[in-house]
């Protein structure tokens, strides 16, 4: 007897990092306070509430508050400081009982990114790149990912994984998403903003990741 074998629609999962980690705080926030940056710090968000700023300068601006800020103290900042969303470990194993590939794409910093793909096992992670001179910040980006940089860069995970666009369900919140959300099969649209509406096929706001597991059933 034959039994008809269902090819997987999707075979990889894009995560954007701090709408679906971290809720209501930039990752980088959290190394602008590991600085004592704390009064800089508001002063940039109140530009960037009242559109003051776009989110590309806000970010340039946050990475200001760097310098200084030794790398190795990334690592305590994250044990430290960083409350993450909970139910990650749950929704990641859930991903790969299912034999599909996570990606870790940011705008946030590259280090913060590396320990969280490291932490929850991610198959790649990118994020953005930040000057360095002596082991210190020096208060510049060196390497940026924009919308249009994290859309480059799941092409590049893509193609490297076998895996093709319309096969991947991305996850995000926010304007920065939005030329990965229009190229991939599937959209979850998590602690969203405005740029995301009516550009998602699910929409939820939670800090619990096991609240989005079901999303991923079957699929």
């Amino acid at each position: 007897m034959r039994w008809l074998v269902l090819k997987k629609k999707y075979k990889a999962v894009c995560f954007d990092m701090d709408g679906s980690f971290f809720q209501n705080i930039k990752s980088i926030d959290y190394l602008c306070m590991a600085n004592k940056k704390e009064k800089e710090l508001k002063e940039i968000e109140l530009m960037e509430s009242n559109n003051d700023v776009t989110w590309i300068k806000s970010d340039y601006l946050r990475v200001k508050l760097l310098k200084g800020l030794k790398q190795t103290r990334v690592n305590e900042s994250f044990k430290n400081g960083v409350k993450l969303n909970n139910g990650i470990r749950e929704c990641v194993e859930s991903i790969k009982a299912q034999n599909m590939k996570i990606f870790l794409i940011t705008s946030g910093p590259i280090d913060m990114a590396k320990i969280i793909a490291h932490e929850f096992s991610f198959e790649e992670f990118t994020g953005s790149e930040y000057e360095l001179l002596n082991g210190e910040y020096t208060g510049e980006i060196s390497n940026h990912l924009d919308g249009e940089e994290k859309f480059n860069k799941l092409k590049e995970f893509c193609k490297k994984s076998k895996v093709k666009l319309k096969e991947c369900i991305a996850v995000g919140d926010s304007i920065s998403d939005v030329n990965v959300f229009d190229n991939c099969g599937k959209r979850i649209a998590i602690n969203f903003s405005n740029a995301l509406i009516n550009r998602s096929d699910e929409y939820v706001a939670t800090n619990d990741l096991k609240d989005i597991i079901n999303f991923f059933q079957n699929c």
